[in-house]
């Protein structure tokens, strides 16, 4: 994001958006606790074919602000989306520090990857998690 290489976006624009690209456990990407809240990773002039990806939970712990429901998205315009994976009251996430490892349907090369949180978090208020991983292929 820094690098100009992707851009990060959110529903709430906030500024912490680029902290799920950083590895380093002491920070954290947040989002407001409503359904609907969204994070979108723009490739650019690239293109991925997403196989799977892996999100790991805040250092809260159990019901505190950890992901509960979600879909993964894919799309070419940023307008139309095609749902490539789903999730609802997944227990996965909802811990200190988990690393949950998900795969996706069979999809296309892509421009934008969406994760749209359809539900409150585990204790509701805010969502916090550290980071997310992409697996796939990346055109250039």
């Amino acid at each position: 994001h820094d690098n100009k290489t992707i851009e990060v976006t959110t529903s709430s624009n906030d500024s912490s958006a680029k902290n799920i690209l950083d590895f380093n456990c002491d920070s954290c990407y947040t989002a407001e606790a409503n359904k609907n809240a969204w994070i979108c990773f723009d490739f650019k002039n690239r293109k991925v074919k997403v196989t799977g990806y892996s999100i790991k939970s805040h250092k809260n712990g159990k019901n505190e602000h950890q992901l509960k429901s979600w879909i993964i998205e894919i799309s070419n315009n940023g307008q139309t989306w095609e749902k490539i994976d789903e999730h609802t009251n997944c227990p996965t996430l909802n811990g200190h520090c988990i690393t949950g490892t998900f795969h996706v349907q069979p999809n296309d090369f892509s421009r934008y990857v969406r994760l749209f949180q359809t539900d409150e978090p585990w204790g509701g208020h805010a969502l916090w998690f550290h980071y997310i991983e992409f697996y796939g292929y990346l055109r250039e």
